[in-house]
């Protein structure tokens, strides 16, 4: 016979003190706790789609209450940063990765990558992290993985051309399900420039695609989804958009768009692929094709006058909830119905040329919007995903360092250009009490 509750209680009163408090610490670990969610590489994932499904704690309600939870400094600035098993990877401008208490901001550890400062996107996965470095026989650029744990260097990949100029990494890494993509030039005067996939584990070459654009502006930063690989390649203004199989590099579809004479930012959601263009003269436009077929599904028109500085240059759209957010070259920012295109809202704060723009992809989490910059010149704005009302703007203002904010277990993290509130990069959160 079973006995009965009241028996099962009158046995745990009867535990002495020692045996009672191990019975309750097992009781304890028995209980699931809410599992930490990470932001594993600049634009969240490997569609670009920007967007943090998971996030509960930030949101429309809360988020006019942010204050500094922690600020530190890192050599030269940081160019991009994700947060994995509450650690914080970013890359900075004094060729260094460094790794940072999520929490606390603590530094765990720096690592030296040899040089090539410049957009480095960072990517983590299998207890590694992954972004470009140099090495001493190739200035020109590598790619290489560290363990998470300690910062030592796992593998590293390259192909020295020993020529001038010299191979060089060209299109940012994104990581997918073992596999690290990313364009590379193979340097020297009839150096072509194509997608190239390594095994993540061991920095083994799988497969190389679209090598044929002879010294012209070669491939964009691919987007992942499924089994498909997702990227635009612009050939002297040339360009098109590419559907690749990702375990061989096939071509699966071609799609020609205008996009001027620079490389597109390619996105991925929903079966749809958004493509980003530049200015091409007369206005930019925002491209939406079928992911499986690449037929065009609708374009969007904008941009009246193209300003300056890094507003000349696409960056992925984010995507949530059917609708499709970008920061376009004119430095406004743009909401759309994924499913026709059609205008939402917009925040064109740009009636001065250069002053007052955003600079970044935008970041989603919890029906909050987050990009860098905005129209009052903070670092990093918060807008209303709905509707665009602004709900916060941070006390720092942007620099010349515009990465994608990052939203994660309630915690804000943004990249600041260094003053008395921010160093190189600092965290926001809500007050437990509010």
């Amino acid at each position: 016979m079973k006995p009965s509750i009241g028996t099962k209680k009158l046995a745990i009163m009867r535990l002495g003190p020692a045996t009672l408090f191990t019975f309750l610490t097992l009781a304890l670990a028995a209980i699931p706790l809410a599992a930490e969610t990470n932001w594993a590489q600049t634009y969240h994932d490997s569609a670009h789609t920007g967007y943090n499904s998971q996030e509960s704690t930030l949101g429309t309600g809360n988020v006019a209450s942010l204050q500094l939870l922690w600020a530190t400094g890192v050599a030269g600035g940081v160019t991009n940063f994700a947060v994995d098993n509450g650690v914080v990877f970013a890359t900075g401008q004094s060729n260094n990765l460094v790794a940072l208490n999520a929490s606390t901001g603590a530094q765990l550890w720096n690592a030296n990558t040899g040089g090539n400062p410049g957009d480095r996107p960072v990517a983590t996965g299998n207890g590694l992290v992954f972004t470009q470095c140099s090495l001493p026989n190739n200035a020109g650029g590598a790619i290489c993985a560290y363990k998470q744990s300690t910062g030592k260097m796992a593998w590293h990949w390259a192909s020295p051309c020993n020529c001038l100029p010299p191979s060089s990494v060209s299109a940012p890494l994104v990581y997918a399900d073992g596999v690290v993509y990313f364009g590379y030039s193979s340097g020297g005067t009839t150096s072509t420039t194509g997608l190239y996939a390594v095994e993540a584990s061991t920095g083994k070459l799988l497969w190389t695609s679209l090598s044929e654009f002879n010294n012209g502006w070669g491939v964009s930063g691919a987007a992942i989804s499924g089994s498909n690989v997702y990227l635009e390649a612009n050939n002297y203004g040339t360009g098109a958009i590419y559907s690749l199989a990702s375990p061989t590099g096939d071509q699966n579809w071609t799609t020609p768009v205008s996009l001027g004479n620079s490389n597109s930012a390619v996105s991925v959601a929903g079966g749809v692929v958004y493509t980003s263009g530049v200015w091409t003269g007369t206005n930019a436009t925002l491209y939406a094709m079928n992911a499986t077929t690449g037929a065009l599904l609708w374009s969007y028109v904008y941009a009246t006058e193209n300003w300056c500085g890094s507003e000349g240059f696409p960056s992925p759209p984010a995507i949530a909830k059917g609708v499709v957010y970008f920061q376009g070259v004119d430095g406004n920012l743009y909401a759309l119905k994924a499913n026709k295109g059609t205008l939402l809202w917009a925040d064109t704060p740009n009636s001065q040329p250069c002053t007052g723009t955003f600079n970044s992809s935008p970041s989603l989490a919890n029906g909050v919007l987050y990009i860098n910059g905005g129209p009052d010149g903070p670092n990093t704005s918060a807008y209303n995903a709905a509707t665009g009302a602004e709900l916060w703007s941070s006390p720092s203002s942007h620099g010349t360092l515009q990465m994608p904010p990052v939203v994660v277990n309630g915690i804000l993290y943004i990249a600041s250009p260094g003053d008395t509130i921010c160093e190189s990069i600092c965290a926001y959160s809500v007050p437990a009490n509010e």
